[in-house]
């Protein structure tokens, strides 16, 4: 079974029609990943400048939780991407 996403498109791209596909299978596995890995603990520890990045179309991680990860990274910033999800190369 693969999942469709929306079409490709916005500033620099071309419009077209191409879609992202997925299975099943790979989005089970990527979230049973997601849900095993936990370093929340050690976020404070991190003393290096970051740049959060995510889409706040994100079927696998909410946007909600890039906003817990600049509270919780002291050096942080946080940027969004409309329309965006967690493949941005894609």
């Amino acid at each position: 079974m693969l999942f469709r996403r929306k079409k490709i498109s916005g500033q620099g791209c071309r419009e077209n029609s191409k879609v992202e596909l997925f299975t099943l299978k790979s989005f089970l596995r990527q979230f049973a990943a997601c849900q095993k890995h936990d370093t929340f603990e050690r976020l404070d520890r991190i003393p290096q400048p970051c740049l959060i990045m995510t889409g706040d179309d994100d079927p696998l991680v909410p946007p909600e939780n890039s906003r817990i990860l600049k509270e919780m990274i002291p050096q942080s910033r946080l940027e969004f991407f409309p329309d965006g999800n967690s493949a941005p190369q894609a």
